[in-house]
């Protein structure tokens, strides 16, 4: 079989860009109002507050949307850049500033193809399991050509722990606000670490995966100006 090569196709983007806009835009607005009521919780609610929120808020959500402008265009970048090569030996997927992952066809343990078309060519673990969108190009031979590899199983229900982890983003907003206004020493001690422990996880997985481009792993390092702001907010609270 001579090498296969796969893109994903550039009209069906607008598919992909829904469903960022859907999973981040809410999280980003109660990041946001978060922010908004630690600063008038640690202020005392003083009268001037308001005013003063009435100033920050639009702003943040200026701020927002931009960020999630860029965000789009990035994602929009990656998808253009996403390749699949495909041989007699293995599968290759390759994606901008993103880590190459090669499976050769006796490490394919299993390949599932989801309804919506999507596919996962899984390996030993998850970072060497490739993914492949569903809004890839010549989508039937593709499936003919996976089907040479391995069976097309049908994706098996999602694991509890898998499904607690896609709530790790909530937690972590709703952690920050306990430590930051809660002025009981066992809320902030339990919040604190609970939060710490996870934004921990968030940046050695982060570092770790091969499904993470490069700009992305470049800024959560920026979660360190977090976890050191986190101590210091516990250390203040604790002793006194």
């Amino acid at each position: 079989m001579s090498t296969e090569q796969f893109a994903l196709d550039k009209s069906r983007f607008g598919e992909v860009q829904k469903k960022i806009l859907l999973k981040s835009a809410p999280l980003m607005v109660l990041a946001l109002l978060a922010g908004g009521g630690i600063n008038y919780f640690n202020n005392g609610g003083r009268q001037d507050q308001p005013n003063v929120l009435f100033v920050m808020l639009p702003l943040g959500l200026i701020l927002l949307a931009v960020g999630m402008y860029r965000g789009v265009q990035r994602q929009k970048g990656l998808f253009l850049s996403y390749r699949l090569h495909v041989d007699e030996w293995g599968i290759t997927r390759e994606q901008a500033t993103t880590p190459t992952i090669r499976l050769e066809s006796t490490e394919i343990r299993e390949i599932h193809k989801a309804a919506d078309g999507s596919y996962a060519v899984k390996g030993g673990s998850i970072n060497h399991t490739i993914f492949i969108p569903a809004q890839v190009e010549n989508p039937a031979a593709l499936e003919e050509i996976m089907g040479r590899f391995s069976p097309l199983l049908t994706p098996p229900p999602q694991a509890v722990a898998t499904r607690a982890l896609q709530l790790l983003p909530v937690a972590t907003v709703v952690l920050l606000v306990l430590v930051y206004v809660s002025a009981s020493k066992p809320v902030v001690a339990v919040s604190g670490t609970l939060l710490l422990g996870f934004m921990g996880y968030s940046l050695v997985a982060t570092q770790r995966s091969k499904h993470v481009d490069g700009k992305t792993k470049k800024g959560i390092w920026l979660v360190l100006i977090v976890i050191a702001s986190v101590v210091a907010v516990m250390y203040v609270k604790l002793r006194a």
